[in-house]
């Protein structure tokens, strides 16, 4: 069966949420300039995978995944220009605790978003596994 695609997939989402969960845990008793150095290789390792990402997407010969590559950089640049008004917006507030709340806040609503792509990619993934079902079906129907 084909279908393994998205249990593979699965399985790498699985093993960042581990590591999320991890860093979130072990923060509690890290040193602020740890957490930070922590923070800046992870943001790193995030460049690190999208650009591959974008590798991948331009050396497929499917027409579907220039659109899904587009469609990316467009919501990529808005979360970007979003997240650099926000800053610029927190240098403004004098208090450090709102500055906190917005921080978390903004970390609240990214984890929000991802529960909503997790969500989609679920069913995206569904209705793939549905179709290719169907194609053996109708495969071992003409048999």
């Amino acid at each position: 069966m084909r279908y393994t695609i998205p249990a593979e997939k699965l399985t790498q989402l699985d093993i960042q949420l581990t590591k999320f969960k991890d860093c979130i845990g072990q923060s509690k008793v890290k040193s602020p300039t740890h957490i930070c150095d922590e923070a800046e290789l992870l943001r790193r390792e995030f460049l690190q995978n999208e650009h591959n990402l974008h590798e991948k997407l331009m050396h497929s010969r499917s027409s579907i995944v220039g659109y899904l590559s587009n469609a990316y950089d467009e919501i990529e640049s808005v979360i970007r220009k979003t997240q650099d008004t926000i800053d610029s917006e927190m240098r403004m507030y004098q208090d450090e605790d709102a500055i906190i709340d917005n921080k978390l806040l903004m970390a609240e609503y990214e984890l929000d978003f991802s529960i909503l792509a997790v969500s989609r990619a679920l069913v995206v993934s569904l209705e793939a596994i549905a179709a290719q079902l169907d194609a053996s079906n109708d495969e071992s129907d003409h048999i």
